[in-house]
């Protein structure tokens, strides 16, 4: 077996087994960066939708370049980690001011939001580049294949990982190759338990052929995780809730959202009471949500106002479950139903 052919039965799996995704059908870079942005720390069954609904809304890169931003936001609403849609469209406005999309690597790296993994995807997918695309499935995968022992982090790793590889990508097949290992790293090469016996890289793969499959590669530090108490306000005027844009927040800025405040925050409670007088005051309960490393504790408040908003970053409106868009976060507070007991 030549080097080259190295990956043949890779590709070969790939083009028989590989998953019917909706961004598989299209070479259109600025779909494929929507797809490989929308993919960044998010699973495929939860992008499919986003990304279908979020084309519809804008078709094409000069569309999403000339779009508003708070539009941006609100079809990006519920996929989380926001600062990947305002990095998208940075990225289709600097395109568009350059008149044509990068296709190599170096150019591709000076859009905001591409990193090294992104870009070198764009560059095999789109443009048929050989590149190899590292992001946590590539690691495994190659580092299995190739039994790699050092950390998967490290950079050491990443330049050993791209010497052994680019010599093996057959030619005109960069695209099927960077997806395989990919299609290949998300249902066999598994983490923990890996299905060596149905991989096609099975005759090939260091790592089984030496027991390692498990060693390989070590597993990472973890960040150890935050417990972050907030407090959260629904202040009701009729059927609408006040929400206002989030100018400075750790989670959702420039995001439309309920009041909330880092615990304890007692004198906020008091100044919105003043600002918006009402009756009712009534403790929800307490609610949490996972933000990256975070482990957020809501605890919400709420009641009823008959004072108008006065200041531009707030503003009442209609809560409409299941057609009203907003993100995950201060969908999940809204949603709450009151528990009828005191907070602890």
């Amino acid at each position: 077996m030549t080097e080259r052919s190295q990956f043949t039965s890779l590709l070969e799996w790939y083009r028989q087994e590989a998953r019917d995704l909706p961004w598989r059908h299209s070479r259109d870079p600025y779909t494929i960066l929507v797809s490989e942005i929308m993919l960044q720390q998010t699973r495929v069954e939860t992008v499919i939708p986003f990304y279908h609904s979020f084309l519809d809304r804008f078709p094409s890169l000069t569309a999403l370049a000339r779009a508003p931003l708070e539009d941006v936001y609100e079809a990006w609403a519920g996929l989380g980690y926001y600062r990947r849609a305002k990095n998208l469209q940075r990225a289709a406005q600097a395109i568009a001011q350059r008149g044509s999309f990068p296709n190599q690597i170096s150019d591709l790296l000076q859009l905001p939001g591409v990193g090294e993994y992104t870009a070198a995807a764009l560059a095999s997918i789109a443009f048929q580049q050989p590149a190899v695309a590292l992001d946590g499935n590539a690691l495994r995968v190659l580092c299995r294949i190739f039994g790699l022992r050092s950390a998967a982090q490290a950079t050491l790793t990443r330049r050993q990982l791209n010497r052994l590889t680019l010599p093996h990508i057959p030619v005109g097949s960069a695209s099927d190759f960077t997806q395989a290992v990919m299609e290949l790293g998300a249902r066999l090469c598994l983490p923990r338990q890996p299905h060596c016996l149905a991989c096609p890289m099975q005759s090939q793969c260091l790592a089984h052929r030496q027991g390692l499959t498990q060693q390989i590669p070590p597993p990472g530090l973890a960040r150890p995780r935050q417990r972050v108490e907030l407090l959260a306000l629904r202040i009701w005027h009729g059927h609408q809730i006040l929400l206002e844009r989030r100018e400075e927040d750790p989670f959702l800025t420039q995001q439309w959202v309920t009041p909330w405040f880092f615990a304890p925050a007692q004198h906020r409670l008091q100044q919105y009471q003043r600002s918006f007088a009402g009756h009712s005051l009534q403790y929800v309960g307490r609610i949490r949500h996972a933000v990256t490393f975070r482990d957020l504790e809501v605890d919400i408040w709420e009641w009823h106002t008959d004072q108008p908003c006065h200041l531009s970053h707030q503003k009442f409106v209609e809560w409409l479950p299941g057609q009203t868009r907003l993100p995950r976060l201060a969908s999940k507070v809204i949603n709450a139903a009151p528990c009828q007991t005191n907070p602890r």
